[in-house]
């Protein structure tokens, strides 16, 4: 089993929600990947993830 690991910085102005949806898919694209388990895991204590399904 193959395992990449990639650290994604997402700069913000001020709170609400940010789209990171692209940067992931060009991430996971990239590295040639076409069924598999991503874990995304949020540093920040007082954020959330909001997880979209790719169809």
């Amino acid at each position: 089993m193959r395992q990449h690991i990639h650290h994604l910085s997402v700069p913000t102005r001020q709170r609400g929600l940010v789209e990171v949806t692209r940067p992931v898919r060009e991430w996971v694209a990239g590295q040639g990947i076409g069924v598999g388990l991503l874990t995304i895991w949020c540093r920040h204590t007082s954020a959330s993830l909001l997880v979209h399904p790719i169809l």
